[in-house]
C-alpha cells in the first residue's frame, strides 16, 4: 500500500516536462480534494495517510490523462 504523499511524488515525476512545480502542486491538490474529499488545507496532516487501490489506481489514471490530454475527469 502507498501513501498519500507517494503520489504527490508521482504528479510532480510525471507532469514536470508539461507543467510548472506549482501547477503541477495545485492539481495534485485539487484532486485530492475531488476525490478524497481532505481540503488543501489539511493535506499537510493527512499526506502519511494510506490510499486504497482503488484510490491509487484513480490517481494513476489521472497522471495519464494529464500526460495525453493535459485534463482529467474526476468521475
Amino acid at each position: 500500500m502507498r501513501i498519500l504523499q507517494d503520489f504527490e511524488l508521482t504528479f510532480q515525476h510525471e507532469l514536470n516536462s508539461i507543467y510548472d512545480k506549482d501547477e503541477i502542486k495545485s492539481i495534485f491538490l485539487l484532486v485530492v480534494e475531488e476525490l478524497l474529499g481532505i481540503k488543501r488545507i489539511a493535506y499537510q496532516l493527512k499526506k502519511g495517510d494510506f490510499v486504497s487501490e482503488t484510490e491509487a489506481i484513480r490517481f494513476l489514471d489521472i497522471v495519464q490523462d494529464l500526460k495525453k490530454t493535459g485534463l482529467f475527469n474526476i468521475f
